[in-house]
This record gives structure tokens, sequence and C-alpha cells, in this order.
């Protein structure tokens, strides 16, 4: 059953229309890092030149500085 499901599925991917192009996903910390992936993928065949690809720039939150407050209980 499964094995069906697939094949109609590669049939249509192959019936579709060549305007239609793969959506790739490229995570990186710049987007310098994220163009070098995309140029990567194009050179070592993963991905094609007309794909569309969706950059991902994932940045650190700088660490915040929290003022020390002391408190003085009298009890």
């Amino acid at each position: 059953m499964i094995r069906n499901v697939e094949s109609r599925l590669l049939k249509l991917e192959a019936a579709s229309s060549p305007l239609v192009h793969p959506w790739r996903r490229v995570i990186g910390d710049s987007e310098a890092e994220c163009q070098a992936k995309r140029r990567a993928m194009i050179e070592s065949g993963q991905a094609a030149e007309a794909d569309d690809f969706i950059f991902r720039v994932i940045v650190s939150v700088p660490e915040r500085t929290v003022p020390a407050i002391s408190l003085a209980l009298d009890l």
C-alpha cells in the first residue's frame, strides 16, 4: 500500500509543471553563511540554481545585564 502511494506521488511530481521549483531551507548564523551553504548545495548537486531558497538566520539574544539588587530585610 505504501509503495503504491509513493509511486503515485513520484508520478505526480514528475508530471508537475516545470515552473514549480522545490523550496530549500538554509539555516545559518548570517546571510553570508546562508549564501555559502546555498552555493555548496548547488555545486554538490543537492539543489538546482532555479530552486527557491528560504534563509533562516539564527542569532543569539545578547546576554542581558541585570543590575544587582540588594534587599535589606529588617526582621
